[in-house]
């Protein structure tokens, strides 16, 4: 009988493989060989347990998270319509236009790498600038002259030396404190170059493990999942494997990431270095509809784009700011293949 419950525990495990319950195959064998010929009756039991405790995962899972599911929960699916103020805004900040309150403020900011060493190398000298709540914001510069040094220290992501940095009602002039971890875990959100997915698990489940810090309800967690689907045109992907998606739908699938958690801020180091011209295009136009009611602040090298999409681009040479300007004639952008915008299109259309 035992060796029958373990077979059947195994079977119903494997269908949870790709549905996040935490268990590979090799695992799962392992598991039930130890359940059927172990000589420890202790290790048999605790194998037993292991398998239960998947299969329990299996029958609590969302039905969106799990591969074998035959259709999305048609209440899931239809929960949560985008209203006018977009989800990843806030309700109690409404829907504020560009030009609102400031939402970032950075004085004298300043880092040094090895500073105890003789091959110290300041890459931040003396930074400052105002940010407010929306708008899209670029920073630019050759390589090396601390572009990403400057999104992760004002993201709460790295460390600096002196200088103070405002989010919203935090003030902090230190790196590390709690303050600042609690601003980056409640206002701020993430999107990075190489993605960062769990490639063998669903794109609801990478969305959904995103929200695991947040004291949300389960049912919460579920409705923000296919709200940012939704958002960012994904929405009947939920249950594909991620490994599966093209380079330019993972970053789409980062990108509802970061949206549900519904952050006042949106930190994107290089999102289309690893992207062709087509799929850049797709990104850089989603990240500017985000925009319009959240902050984005993005790193790349490539200034025609930042030219063309950006409200402001900062220029960095040498851990300095050299120019940062908000006015400049905006020219026709076109792609490598049949895609062309110009200017005056984009502009009716944002």
């Amino acid at each position: 009988v035992g060796q029958l419950l373990c077979i059947g525990l195994f079977l119903l495990c494997m269908q949870t493989l790709q549905a996040g319950g935490g268990l590979n195959e090799a695992n799962a064998k392992y598991l039930a060989a130890i359940a059927m010929k172990g000589n420890n009756l202790s290790q048999k039991i605790w194998a037993l347990g292991a398998l239960a405790a998947v299969l329990f995962r299996y029958l609590t899972l969302p039905r969106f998270l799990i591969l074998s599911a035959v259709h999305l929960d048609s209440g899931i699916a239809a929960a949560a319509d985008l209203s006018v103020c977009p989800p990843h805004r806030r309700p109690e900040l409404g829907c504020m236009g560009k030009g609102g309150r400031a939402m970032i403020q950075v004085e004298h900011l300043n880092k040094t790498y090895d500073k105890r060493s003789r091959h110290a190398n300041t890459v931040l000298h003396d930074i400052s600038f105002t940010m407010p709540d929306t708008g899209f914001v670029c920073i630019v510069g050759p390589s090396g002259c601390g572009k990403t040094s400057l999104l992760n220290a004002v993201g709460g992501l790295d460390a600096f030396d002196n200088g103070t940095i405002r989010a919203q009602d935090t003030t902090v002039t230190r790196s590390g404190t709690k303050e600042m971890e609690k601003e980056r875990n409640r206002s701020f959100g993430y999107i990075f170059q190489n993605y960062y997915l769990l490639e063998e698990h669903s794109v609801g489940y990478n969305i959904y493990l995103g929200l695991h810090s947040l004291r949300l309800s389960h049912r919460e967690k579920l409705q923000r999942v296919m709200e940012a689907l939704r958002e960012v045109d994904l929405e009947r992907y939920a249950r594909r494997v991620v490994g599966e998606l093209s380079g330019g739908q993972q970053q789409r699938v980062a990108i509802a990431r970061a949206l549900a958690r519904r952050p006042r801020v949106i930190f994107a180091d290089e999102p289309t270095g690893n992207l062709d011209e087509a799929n850049t295009l797709n990104i850089c136009t989603l990240l500017r509809k985000i925009s319009r009611t959240s902050l984005v602040i993005m790193v790349t090298h490539e200034e025609r784009i930042a030219q063309f999409f950006a409200d402001r681009i900062i220029r960095l040479e040498e851990g300095r700011i050299a120019q940062d300007t908000q006015e400049w004639q905006r020219q026709g952008l076109s792609s490598a293949g049949d895609r062309v915008l110009y200017a005056g299109d984009y502009e009716e259309t944002k």
